[in-house]
């Protein structure tokens, strides 16, 4: 009988059930997180959303919280604490500020190629969410922060966005 690394169990060793391991892991993630401030969190956290997205892969929770080593309840505890938002809310936001920057950054670019490199795989879904979020097409957004300083962008971005 081999235990879920693969080695074998002795008689002097009872093999580990997989919900037993499951649950040693959850409880190893959780006592090394707190061990982590808060820069080091959200370092991990920018980090993995910014690989997913310049890579152009679809972000999920699940998917980000493998990236993380985490569960996704954990990935929930982490952003609730540090940003005040659920992991879904949090990979949203991220998405759409960076199709805002890419709609300031490059405006020759389509729109429909916008909502590919931010990491939608629908332009209705980008559309949508856009408007809900940022209360404007993203035309309307390119054609009114188009002469805005990085400082004013990023401004407005934090207080559409990251402010509740």
């Amino acid at each position: 009988m081999e235990d879920p690394w693969g080695e074998p169990c002795d008689s002097g060793r009872a093999c580990l059930s997989e919900k037993a391991l499951r649950s040693r892991l959850l409880n190893a993630t959780e006592a090394v997180l707190p061990m982590m401030n808060e820069k080091q969190i959200r370092a991990r956290l920018e980090s993995a959303l910014n690989d997913a997205l310049s890579n152009h892969l679809p972000v999920s929770v699940s998917r980000l919280a493998r990236a993380l080593r985490m569960t996704p309840r954990n990935l929930h505890k982490i952003t609730k604490k540090h940003y005040n938002l659920n992991p879904h809310r949090l990979i949203e936001n991220w998405k759409l500020e960076k199709a805002a920057r890419i709609l300031v950054d490059f405006p020759a670019l389509e729109i429909e190629d916008v909502a590919v490199k931010s990491g939608y795989r629908s332009v209705y879904t980008f559309y949508r969410s856009f408007r809900q979020r940022i209360r404007m097409t993203p035309s309307a957004w390119r054609t009114e922060t188009g002469r805005m300083t990085v400082e004013e962008l990023s401004s407005k971005l934090t207080s559409v966005l990251w402010m509740p």
